[in-house]
This record gives C-alpha cells, sequence and structure tokens, in this order.
C-alpha cells in the first residue's frame, strides 16, 4: 500500500515547527488490517491436526474434513493475506474523502484536507497530524471514529518507532530512537569495547602524488561462512532504518558493508564489528530540527577512488533552512536526507567524482 516514507514525515516535522502556532499529534487505527471485506473470496486448507479439541468441538470440525484437511473460505481479510493492506487502504480512502481528506498526488502518504488547515503522514494505520486549529484535528477524528476505532495521542511524542520531543514555544523537535542500538546490540551478543569507539569506519590511508590514481588494492581476506554472512547482513538490515532515521554518521559505513554482504569477508567481518563499537559508544543519537523559511539546501560532495574495483563515492546533505545571502554564513540544520553512495560507474577524475555526486544530488531534490 502507499505509505509515507521517513523523509516525507521529517519534511513534515520540519513544516510543523516552521509554522506559527502549528502542533503535531498521533492517531492510530485498531485491527486495520482486519476491517476491510475481500474483493473476492480466498480458500486456504488447514490440517485437521493442528486444531485444539476444544475447537473442534465448538465447531463440529469432525463433518468438515477432508482428506486430512479442514478447507476455509474467507471472506474478510485476516492477518497475513497478502492484498489485506492495499484492501484496507482503499476502504480508508473511501470512507475519508466524503469528509473532505484525499491523498496527495504526487507524494505517497501525505494526505490534506479540502478546506480545513491539517494534513497528516499515514504509515499503514499510524497517522501523524500537523494541526492549527485544534476543531480541525476533532474534524479529522470524528471522520475516522464513523468507521473505525481508534486511541489518540495529543502529545505526538512517538512516531512510527521515532521519539519526537516538541518545543513550541521556542520551535524546534528532537528525533531519536532512544534504546533501540541497546536492544540491537544484545540481540547481536556484541561486547561493549573497552575503549570508545569514535569512528564508524576506518578509509583507507590518503594517498598523494601519483599515487592518488592508483585504485585501492582487492579485498583478499578469506571469506565468512553461510552463518557470517547471515549475520553480516542482519547487521545491516537491522541498522540501515536507525541510520536512515537519526544517526547519518554510519551511512558510508553501511554502504561499504552492504555491497560485500552476499560475499562478506574477515575484512568486512571487522568493519561491521568497528560499525557496532561505535554505536555502542554513541548509543543516544539525536536530529533536531528548527524553523526555518522551508527553503531546501543541498550540501554535495564527493571521494575519489575511495572504494574498492576503482569506484567513488557521492554524498549530500540535504536540510531545510533559509535562502542564502551574499556575505552571510549559511544557516545550518538538521538533515531530513543524506545520501552516501557509492557510485556504479568509474570516473577518470576527482573533478569528475564530483560533477556526478553533484548530478545525483540534484535528481534526489527534484523528489523533494
Amino acid at each position: 500500500m502507499p505509505t509515507a516514507n521517513i523523509d516525507t514525515a521529517k519534511l513534515h516535522w520540519n513544516s510543523v515547527v516552521s509554522t506559527a502556532l502549528a502542533k503535531y499529534m498521533c492517531i492510530d487505527i485498531k485491527s486495520f488490517y482486519l476491517s476491510a471485506a475481500l474483493e473476492y473470496y480466498e480458500y486456504m486448507k488447514i490440517p485437521y491436526a493442528l486444531f485444539p479439541r476444544w475447537t473442534i468441538e465448538q465447531y463440529g470440525l469432525e463433518k468438515h474434513v477432508h482428506n486430512g484437511y479442514i478447507f476455509l473460505e474467507m471472506r474478510r481479510a485476516v492477518w497475513g493475506l497478502p492484498q489485506a493492506g492495499i484492501l484496507a487502504n482503499k476502504k480508508l480512502k473511501r470512507k475519508l474523502a466524503p469528509f473532505g481528506y484525499h491523498e496527495c498526488k504526487n507524494t505517497p502518504g501525505l494526505w490534506y484536507h479540502e478546506t480545513r488547515n491539517i494534513t497528516f503522514t499515514l504509515v499503514v494505520d499510524d497517522f501523524g497530524v500537523k494541526y492549527v486549529d485544534k476543531t480541525d484535528v476533532e474534524h479529522l477524528i470524528a471522520s475516522i471514529k464513523s468507521n473505525y476505532e481508534l486511541t489518540v495521542d495529543w502529545t505526538g511524542n512517538l512516531y512510527c518507532g521515532i521519539s519526537l520531543d516538541w518545543d513550541y514555544i521556542n520551535r524546534w523537535v528532537d528525533i531519536s530512537m532512544p534504546g533501540y542500538i541497546k536492544k540491537k546490540l544484545q540481540e547481536y551478543d556484541h561486547t561493549m569495547p573497552t575503549r570508545l569507539q569514535r569512528c564508524p569506519y576506518s578509509p583507507e590511508p590518503k594517498q598523494f602524488g601519483s599515487q592518488t590514481q592508483v585504485p585501492l588494492p582487492p579485498d583478499e581476506s578469506p571469506e565468512l561462512d553461510a552463518k557470517g554472512i547471515k549475520r553480516i547482513q542482519q547487521i545491516v538490515g537491522s541498522i540501515l532504518y536507525y541510520a536512515r532515521a537519526v544517526d547519518m554518521t554510519v551511512l558510508a559505513a553501511l554502504s561499504t558493508i552492504a555491497i560485500k554482504q552476499t560475499k562478506a569477508t574477515q575484512r568486512t567481518r571487522d568493519r561491521s564489528i568497528q560499525l557496532l563499537d561505535y554505536l555502542a559508544s554513541n548509543q543516544d543519537a539525536k536530529v533536531r530540527f528548527h524553523a526555518s523559511e522551508m527553503v531546501m539546501n543541498i550540501h554535495s560532495d564527493a571521494s575519489y577512488l575511495s572504494e574498492s574495483g576503482a569506484r567513488s563515492r557521492a554524498c549530500g546533505h540535504f536540510f531545510m533552512g533559509w535562502m542564502p545571502k551574499n556575505g552571510e554564513p549559511i544557516k545550518l540544520n538538521g538533515a531530513f536526507y543524506t545520501t552516501s553512495s557509492i557510485m556504479r560507474f568509474v570516473v577518470a577524475s576527482a573533478a569528475e567524482a564530483e560533477l556526478g555526486s553533484l548530478f545525483h544530488n540534484c535528481q534526489a531534490g527534484m523528489i523533494f
């Protein structure tokens, strides 16, 4: 189903603190997946031996057994049904349309009202609502309540696992994911480093003179077994959301590890250990969004021949700020999007790497 991505949510939070008198709250629909009727019936079979005795007796299943199975006809959505999500989303659109709520055509997961000053991001059944007048929120709540059961959080302090600390007087918000890294370190049984790790990634030593045109040597360390490769993949997958959400400093390390995760080596494992050491030493990352003029600023950079296979890295720092003025320093703000990706093509010089990175960042900026 169409849902708001993390970048849309961050831009929405920037908009809240940048709009005078605006506030933020959250709504959650109960049993959202189970609310929609199927467009066509589905059928499945369950082994008779799996049913407990009390269920068999309650529904008289003995007379419905066929070749050791109970055959079921599903007329409404159930957990795990592939189309349950999109059907529930279509139903929500049908139910909210008469009240004037619609999804933006070009931004999935971002909704608006035809006349009221209210917008919200939607991720499955989680609403993150920006409003100025409380009566607008009450109208939205009443519109949803006409068809669903819901819970309301007027503080707006938690959305999709991200904690939000609002200061409406000074117009800023801190976003964080407290406890997430601690939980992952316990999951991976990672030992805390004896010394604090200040760097998530160890780059190759800087070369000078003619050596700057020499590609990095290939990784010839022993390959990991299937269990080691799976662990690397788990680390990359679980840390990626955290990195995109609140701690962009580890994106370079993650991308370098990710390109080797299917053929991970001992060097890849060492890099993943350093990454976990860094996260263990810096567990509570935060990003602060200040009120701004909502002018998108993009800082572009590149590193030449910094990756294996004679490849270079493109980087971009995106934040909502102010219109730059001549003679005045650029005001900075918390980044809503940071890219640190390895270029697929081989460039001939550092200038080409910079130009390629600039092109890549402008492409990404057009989406926002």
